[in-house]
């Protein structure tokens, strides 16, 4: 009972937190339209906007290395992912990306430099937590965030798996108000993380949070590039394209939050089994012991 306490209090409390740190990171991100900017260039001061988004990562990823060593890394991830869920719900969606006058190639840009945030702050986590806790290493094995580990072929498939989200997610968007797109990258997400993890059941899904961020980031920056033209008109047309209406933080907050759940959809086919990270059960006679939680 008091675990569970303390599990609870710990989980919507750093969600309380996350969420109330969220809300000075607005006022200092307004367009020339008076709305929170939908990208940090598109800001009055995008220097002082991008700022104040590193700020979030390092006050965000502080909340969530706790939360990692009193839950999981996926919850803590997800934690983080919550607070730029707040930022995107509040910011401006496409329309007045377009109208303010942003380029889609720099939209591309910003994304794909979110997602190399994303991926260092995964490598912290995991690194701080130990891994999921149902995924247990041998003694002689690399660190799960070390290089070694990190550039195997089934670790950075997890990679690739963003694809799917991206697919998933232009398959969803039907709407360009904020919380539909959200919701698309969210369940996207979700999808790419679940079945990555299916995949590889015995590999440390460090990098799946970042997967659909970088996927998304570097579809949208080839879009991009080769769009032209009154962009308005084609948004009020229909002719701009769908995979454009999903803004950065959209990537962050909905990737982070949707992978967590993703994940925890997976375990639960594993439930009762233990598997050793990048352990062969059949090529080892190594059996791994649960860590406690």
């Amino acid at each position: 009972m008091r675990e569970a306490l303390i599990r609870y209090t710990t989980l919507f409390g750093s969600l309380f937190l996350v969420a109330l740190m969220a809300i000075p990171v607005l006022a200092w991100r307004t367009s020339d339209r008076g709305v929170p900017a939908a990208a940090n260039f598109e800001a009055l001061s995008p220097l002082v906007a991008w700022g104040w988004i590193l700020l979030s990562f390092l006050a965000f990823t502080a909340i969530s290395a706790f939360v990692s060593r009193v839950l999981n890394a996926a919850v803590a991830l997800f934690v983080l992912g919550f607070g730029f869920c707040v930022i995107a719900l509040a910011c401006g969606n496409v329309q007045e990306f377009v109208w303010s006058g942003g380029h889609p190639l720099m939209l591309g840009i910003e994304v794909l430099v979110l997602g190399l945030l994303v991926t260092v702050v995964s490598v912290l986590i995991f690194r701080i937590s130990g891994g999921l806790p149902e995924l247990v290493s041998p003694p002689d094995a690399p660190s799960i965030t070390s290089l070694e580990a990190l550039a195997t072929p089934r670790a950075l498939s997890f990679l690739a798996f963003g694809f799917v989200a991206v697919a998933v997610t232009w398959v969803l968007l039907g709407s360009m108000l904020s919380g539909q797109v959200l919701g698309a990258v969210f369940l996207g997400s979700w999808v790419a993380a679940a079945i990555a993890r299916l995949s590889m059941p015995t590999v440390q899904p460090v990098l799946v949070f970042a997967g659909p961020i970088l996927c998304g980031g570097l579809v949208q920056a080839v879009l991009g590039s080769g769009i032209g033209g009154n962009l308005t008109d084609q948004l009020v047309a229909g002719g701009y394209p769908r995979l454009l209406w999903v803004m950065p933080l959209d990537w962050v907050g909905g990737s982070l939050a949707g992978s967590a759940f993703g994940l925890g959809f997976a375990k639960m086919f594993f439930e009762g089994s233990l598997v050793a990270a990048d352990v062969d059960p059949a090529e080892s006679d190594w059996k791994p012991v649960a860590r406690e939680q």
